[in-house]
């Protein structure tokens, strides 16, 4: 089928593929966006008001902040964690060329296979933005260039957080190994990194503008271009490996023909 027709058929294809890989992110993480909803819309306005003074003054509430962070990441480590896992492996093989795969068989396989170290994962990173946060909040008032200093890493944690899945989804490693590589690749590669979060926030943007994005599309665009980003990253670095392989070996078989010919000249004496 080609023409306008195969280009409308092969366009409704991925939007259900990706309406699908979405709606199942969305559902294993449904405890989480309770929270969120919950928080948003269900908050009292004599608990707002209170929340207003202890960010006025977080110094003295810090133990007050770090209970919902604790909760909230105990809650995000269980659910958002393993199913964004499961969806990079969706993304990763759309983005290798395997586009015809069942999403559902995919999704629940690697939610399965994966588990273990996302749940790790996300008690790992869930602390470290506990800490990142707390700091921000402690030297807001005190010291700007700290507060900001922290603001910033906070997005580079951000930014490996989404390398961590895509090499979950991508390599056998173990998770500490995973985590220290994500941050190596978000430190060596800050021109596409900041890309990256670019393009994510951009997406974000648009979800939050048209809410509905939130329900089909926006975890699994999210997705697909960090996977994209990150084999993009690989690729390059595996490139590079094999060039200074090469390298390494010419020289090791020019000495050895270089060896070769002078017993023959000896030979020949």
């Amino acid at each position: 089928m080609g023409g306008l027709m195969g280009g409308l058929y092969r366009l409704s294809e991925w939007i259900m593929r990706m309406a699908g890989a979405n709606l199942l992110w969305f559902i294993c993480s449904l405890p989480v966006f309770l929270l969120l909803f919950l928080f948003m819309f269900g908050t009292s306005q004599e608990t707002l008001d209170q929340l207003s003074v202890m960010l006025e003054n977080p110094q003295q509430y810090l133990l007050s902040f770090s209970v919902p962070m604790l909760l909230y990441g105990t809650v995000g480590s269980i659910f958002l964690f393993p199913a964004t896992s499961a969806l990079f492996s969706v993304a990763r093989k759309w983005t290798i060329g395997e586009e015809d795969v069942s999403v559902f068989k995919t999704f629940f396989k690697s939610y399965k296979t994966n588990f273990k170290q996302a749940l790790l994962g996300g008690i790992i990173y869930s602390f470290i933005y506990m800490l990142v946060a707390i700091n921000i909040l402690f030297y807001r008032d005190i010291s700007t260039f700290i507060s900001t200093v922290f603001l910033i890493f906070l997005v580079l944690v951000m930014v490996s957080t989404f390398h961590y899945f895509s090499i979950l989804a991508h390599l056998h490693m173990k998770t500490f190994g995973m985590v220290k590589n994500a941050f190596l690749i978000t430190l060596g590669k800050p021109f596409t990194s900041l890309l990256m979060i670019i393009s994510i926030t951009v997406v974000v943007w648009i979800s939050i503008k048209f809410s509905f994005l939130i329900f089909f599309f926006m975890g699994s665009v999210i997705a697909v271009l960090s996977f994209w980003y990150f084999h993009r990253i690989f690729s390059t670095i595996q490139m590079n490996r094999q060039e200074d392989e090469l390298a390494e070996e010419q020289p090791a078989a020019l000495q050895g023909e270089e060896t070769s010919n002078e017993q023959n000249d000896k030979d020949k004496q």
